[in-house]
C-alpha cells in the first residue's frame, strides 16, 4: 500500500488492476498486473504492468491518464526471474530494464524517455530520496 500527503486515501494492489482504500475499497482496473505502483512528490500515481508498459493515473479516480511501453512483457513467477524496479521522484520515474542492464529516466508530463543509464548487470533494486525542510 502506498499513500500520498494530498490524498485522503491509500492506493493498494488489487489482482489486476489497483484499489483505493478508505471507508470502502474501489477497484481499479489495469491492463496487466501490477508489478510496481506508488506516487511521485507532486502526488502523482504511477504504476508499471506486467504487459511492460508504465502508467500515469489520476489517483481520486483510478483513470488511465498516460502511458508508455517501457519493456517486453515482465513474468509475474518464476524463482531467477529479476522484476524490473521503480522509483519516483519529482515529475520523474526511474525504472530498472534488469535484463538489459539499463535505467531507464521517464519524464511523467509528457510521458517519454528522456535518458537510459547504461549500469551493467541486472539491476533489481531503486530508490529515490529527497529531503524537504527549512533553509538557514
Amino acid at each position: 500500500m502506498v499513500s500520498h500527503s494530498k490524498y485522503p486515501f491509500f492506493i493498494g494492489n488489487f489482482g489486476q488492476g489497483l484499489a483505493r482504500i478508505d471507508n470502502q475499497i474501489t477497484p481499479y482496473p489495469l491492463p496487466a498486473n501490477p508489478v510496481r505502483f506508488g506516487f511521485d512528490k507532486d502526488g502523482v500515481l504511477v504504476v508499471l504492468t506486467a504487459d511492460g508498459n508504465l502508467h500515469a493515473l489520476e489517483a481520486a479516480s483510478g483513470r488511465v491518464i498516460q502511458s508508455l511501453r517501457v519493456s517486453e512483457p515482465i513474468p509475474l513467477s518464476g524463482e531467477s526471474a529479476v522484476r524490473p524496479s521503480m522509483a519516483l521522484a519529482d515529475g520523474l520515474a526511474f525504472v530498472t530494464l534488469p535484463d538489459k542492464g539499463e535505467v531507464l529516466e521517464i519524464e511523467l508530463a509528457s510521458m517519454t524517455i528522456t535518458r537510459r543509464f547504461n549500469v551493467g548487470g541486472a539491476p533489481a533494486s531503486l530508490d529515490w530520496l529527497w529531503v524537504e525542510g527549512v533553509r538557514h
